[in-house]
């Protein structure tokens, strides 16, 4: 936690220092056409001719220099919106501040007006009024002020001195004061700056904490919405499942209800009780199975069955479902075809994929005639399809085929029934996978395919 702390105080410094540079080199605009306006006052008040060459020699680089800072200032400007680099840049500005302190100090050492006083005044007043400026324009740098006026004023001062008489050691007294009161300004200009900057990066992160704490409360707020909607609708749906499912539930009790009174009649017959046993079997057993696909569905649900993948023969999968329903499809007369290649493999649980195949086989034999052919095949790479010569499916009821909460189950061909429960469950079971169901439905018969992920052509063959 400290060392993080750390961490966040060290980028904030950074971050300050890069703001600091950036308003320091803003506040240079102003210098680029003062310093050259000064130089080229200064020359023309000590203009004569013959030109002194150390004059000549001055002015071109008063000139020259700033220049060269502008040019670099247009090279920052192109980065001064990024991450830059800090010291490099801190250092440019350092170095072309010094550098134009020299160059007006310089000024006392090579053309320094020996023979008036006025214009000895007048490169005083100028180096002061430049010294002034930068201990405000230069602020935001600590050292960048006193970098100019410390080279500016030391040469002028020096010279005053060396004069000896008591009006030119007056005034080199008047311009050490200066430098000094400069000197107290900048670094007060600084610390106003520093602390500045401080606050308003406190701001910023106070706000931006506010910011991201509204954001965060905006979606928790939505989520909660959403998660409301949800169970609403959970809720209603759940209601509307549990109907339908205790209708289906309570037939069948009535039934056997009603089979039951009849066998406690004093009149019945053994036949007919044996009748009634056995059709009270059938329907108890077909409610077991009911029950057992709902704990199997409500599983699903929730994700307490787990799914184990792995490879395995799709070829030999869908055959053992073909094997337990051939003597019911015998019985009505439908051919069951096993088109699938024996080296066809499918990545996913077999035991689920098993019972998927079964529902869909048990399904197509029900809504299939007489003489109608249920055929597994692979209709494409990444699918497996049974496909049948039935009836089809109503289109109606087709957006609803695999919601729990509608019942679209029909009568078979022969007459037979079923929960409606089947293919929301294959449905369920493919999604656990990845996959889906697709259904393809007309007058000629129905195919529906199992589609599962990461399948290609050489994983599912045949």
């Amino acid at each position: 936690m400290n060392e993080h702390k750390q961490a966040a105080i060290a980028d904030q410094e950074i971050q300050m220092r890069r703001e600091a540079i950036r308003m320091a080199y803003r506040n240079l605009f102003s210098g680029w056409l003062i310093s050259p306006i000064c130089s080229l006052t200064f020359v023309a008040l000590l203009w004569r001719w013959p030109v002194p060459v150390p004059l000549l020699w001055w002015f071109g680089a008063s000139v020259a220099l700033p220049a060269i800072r502008l040019a670099g200032h247009l090279k920052f400007n192109a980065v001064s919106e990024g991450e830059f680099d800090v010291a490099k840049w801190g250092f440019a500005f350092n170095a072309g501040a010094a550098s134009s302190g020299l160059l007006w100090g310089s000024a006392a050492i090579f053309i320094f007006p020996f023979d008036s006083i006025p214009n000895q005044n007048f490169l005083l007043l100028l180096i002061a009024g430049l010294a002034a400026g930068a201990s405000m324009s230069y602020s935001p740098l600590k050292w960048a002020s006193m970098l100019f006026a410390a080279p500016a004023f030391l040469p002028p001062i020096v010279r005053l001195f060396t004069m000896g008489d008591s009006l030119h050691n007056a005034m080199a007294f008047v311009a050490t004061a200066f430098a000094l009161a400069v000197y107290g300004t900048s670094r007060n200009a600084y610390s106003l700056v520093l602390e500045s900057l401080r606050l308003r990066h406190e701001n910023v992160g106070l706000i931006g904490g506010l910011q991201e704490a509204r954001e965060r409360q905006a979606h928790d707020i939505v989520e909660l919405r959403n998660a409301k909607d949800e169970a609403e609708e959970a809720t209603k749906l759940k209601d509307k499942f549990l109907t339908i499912v205790s209708h289906d539930l309570k037939g069948p009790l009535g039934i056997v209800r009603g089979f039951m009174s009849l066998s406690l009649r004093p009149d019945s017959k053994p036949e007919e009780m044996r009748n009634i046993a056995g059709r009270s079997y059938k329907i108890l057993d077909d409610m077991l199975g009911m029950i057992d696909q709902l704990l199997d569905i409500g599983r699903i649900k929730t994700g307490q069955m787990h799914i184990q993948k792995y490879r395995f023969s799709a070829w030999v999968c869908a055959e053992a479902s073909i094997q337990k329903l051939r003597p019911v499809a015998e019985e009505k007369g439908v051919a069951i075809r096993n088109d699938l290649r024996r080296d066809a493999t499918l990545f996913a649980d077999a035991a689920l994929i098993d019972r998927v195949f079964t529902n869909l086989l048990s399904n197509a034999i029900k809504f299939t005639p007489h003489g109608g052919v249920v055929t597994v095949f692979r209709p494409a790479p990444g699918a497996v399809a049974i496909r049948d010569t039935g009836v089809g499916i109503d289109e109606k009821i087709l957006p609803d085929l695999f919601r729990h909460e509608v019942k679209t189950s029909g009568v078979g061909t022969a007459g037979e029934t079923g929960t409606g429960l089947g293919l929301p469950f294959c449905q369920d079971i493919m999604r656990a996978h990845g996959g889906a169901l697709r259904v393809e439905t007309g007058r000629g018969g129905t195919t529906i395919f199992l589609e599962l992920p990461g399948e290609s052509p050489t994983n599912l063959v045949g």
